[in-house]
């Protein structure tokens, strides 16, 4: 016999709807309490975290908090922040993990965004939301009560933060507010008391055991693959991003297989390393792309005011698009700038598809052998902005180039040639009026050609080479700010600034046959002779009879301490001692 009673009609339908509300109130239950389980396989993130919770003082219930966690993508600004929730989201009366915001505020829309978080946090999925206005009303209104945690990752701007959020100011004491973004001036906008955590790269042991991971299934590497494992480390350079998608890539694989996977990997980025990375440069207006891509291309490691001098003189906003590129994870913050190998690689891929067939069509070019096509091919076309041909051979490459290859690239603004010689001067006579910067090390000739007159030259570097008078014939440089002749043994005499009006740095340390500085040299107050003490101590090779020379010389000196110029003082008895 049953121990239960045999339904009818009448009490089965109140026993089925009792249960299906004792199902739904589990299921409430259970969904909210469930942790979003990060992947076992993940390094570095039990101190990343204490060092989040840290800063949002978790243990208080006196105030609010608000986190942000910024970095550039595929650094793992998600992962800290799903295992923040994991950690505490059990101290919470309501708590939600909205992800992707970005992306589903595109797709989606920030109405399904508002419904999603209100279905959370109120533990009911027949909240509707008819318009954003009254959506933010409607989250408002059932949080303020409440003690919160609510996480939003990957936000892109401040009005998806309003419309979710409100002003953040409603939450009851002891609510705590984090968010993940790539942005770190979207935190800075929110208001007074939020806080920010920059995520870093992992560090070299970090890498190691991430790689180890997915590609030996292993906290350790294999010790017959350590080499081609340190090879993988230098590529990555922390970015656990990459580390994953190689480690994945290589498993199971042979060292011949990991060697030619790593070739493929420093010529074309993976696709899905590109795709993460890409997404912070597709935020960014025209001009701030083309500053990215220049910087990406030409300038990474040059110093941040001789960029700017550089690109300020092509018409880019140069120091808000800067910051923008900073603010954005893009580039890091400093004197020198400079990126993450891979966000460089994905600028130049970037470029690399412009035209990926014919490089001459490109707007930039950067890679030695497709640069070195174009030049001695004459496939050289007005698309191309900028040209650094720079040789990978210890030794100085020779080549020999038609005399009017840059007669085409009527646009060119950049050429950077480092250890190739050309065995006539290569058309420089053609290169564009609009040309500003020409950085030629080892420069095989005695002197530029004198039907050479880039009018826009800002930057001029020619360091190590045989030319002997810099300037001779040159016309008037009006917005020349930076000259460098460092190393060059056979000049004599410094060159005549009269016709740069707006020079600022001479470098000319290392010219170990430079005795005499000529008169225009002192008569600028703006100028800066960052260098000058090479000069004094090349004068040191002069010969006894040149005393004379050493009294011109020491006027020239006072002429540049009036201008407020840096001088190395205690070169002074030296020189006459030798003299």
């Amino acid at each position: 016999m049953s121990i239960f009673p045999t339904p009818n009609a009448s009490n089965s339908r109140d026993e089925s709807e009792l249960v299906q509300t004792i199902v739904e109130d589990i299921s409430k239950f259970d969904l909210n309490q469930m942790p979003l389980l990060v992947a076992e396989d993940v390094v570095g993130i039990n101190s990343r975290v204490e060092d989040v919770l840290k800063s949002s003082n978790i243990e208080s219930n006196d105030d609010i908090s608000i986190v942000g966690i910024y970095g550039l993508g595929g650094v793992g600004k998600t992962t800290i922040a799903k295992a923040i929730y994991d950690r505490i989201s059990y101290r919470f009366e309501a708590k939600i993990f909205l992800e992707n915001v970005r992306e589903n505020s595109i797709t989606k829309g920030i109405i399904h965004l508002q419904e999603t978080l209100l279905s959370e946090i109120s533990r009911s999925k027949n909240l509707k939301v008819h318009n954003i206005y009254s959506g933010t009303n409607m989250i408002i209104k059932n949080l303020c009560r409440k003690r919160v945690l609510i996480i939003l990752d990957d936000v892109d701007n401040l009005d998806q933060i309003r419309k979710l959020l409100g002003k953040c100011n409603w939450c009851s004491s002891g609510s705590r507010i984090s968010m993940t973004t790539r942005e770190k001036c979207l935190i800075d906008t929110i208001g007074n008391g939020v806080s920010t955590y920059q995520v870093k790269e992992l560090d070299e042991n970090e890498s190691i055991e991430l790689l180890s991971k997915h590609a030996f299934r292993s906290n350790k590497p294999n010790e017959d693959y350590l080499e081609l494992v340190n090879q993988v480390i230098h590529y990555a350079k922390g970015l656990p991003l990459a580390l994953v998608v190689m480690g994945t890539d290589l498993y199971g694989r042979t060292k011949l297989e990991w060697e030619i996977l790593l070739n493929k990997y420093k010529n074309i980025l993976s696709g899905d390393i590109q795709k993460i990375l890409q997404i912070s440069y597709d935020g960014l207006d025209q001009t701030e792309k083309h500053i990215f891509l220049d910087i990406a291309c030409f300038f990474k490691g040059y110093s941040y005011y001789e960029v700017v001098d550089i690109l300020d003189a092509c018409d880019l906003y140069l120091v808000l698009g800067i910051q923008k590129l900073i603010d954005k994870c893009l580039l890091n913050e400093g004197k020198i700038l400079w990126m993450h190998d891979l966000l460089q690689q994905m600028g130049r891929e970037i470029v690399r598809q412009e035209s990926e067939g014919n490089p001459g069509q490109r707007s930039r070019l950067c890679n030695y052998e497709e640069a070195l096509d174009v030049l001695t091919e004459d496939m050289g076309s007005d698309k191309i902005r900028g040209i650094m041909l720079r040789s990978p051979e210890s030794k100085s490459t020779m080549v020999q180039l038609e005399a009017q290859i840059f007669r085409k690239m009527k646009n060119l603004r950049f050429l950077i040639i480092h250890n190739v010689h050309f065995l006539e001067h290569g058309g420089l006579e053609y290169l564009s009026n609009g040309l500003r910067l020409l950085d030629w090390d080892t420069y095989p000739f005695s002197s530029l050609p004198s039907s050479f007159c880039p009018k826009k030259l800002v930057v001029l570097r020619m360091p190590r080479n045989r030319i002997e008078e810099p300037l001779k014939q040159i016309r008037a440089l009006e917005f020349v700010t930076l000259m460098d002749f460092r190393c060059c043994p056979f000049i004599r005499k410094t060159p005549d600034l009269s016709m740069c009006p707006n020079i600022k740095d001479l470098l000319l340390t290392g010219c170990e046959n430079l005795v005499e500085i000529e008169n225009s040299v002192g008569r600028f107050e703006r100028l800066l002779v960052g260098e000058v003490y090479g000069l004094l101590f090349g004068l040191r090779t002069y010969q006894r009879n040149s005393y004379l020379m050493a009294n011109s010389y020491f006027q020239g000196m006072w002429r540049l301490i009036d201008s407020h110029c840096a001088i190395l003082w205690e070169a002074f008895p030296n020189m006459f001692f030798q003299a």
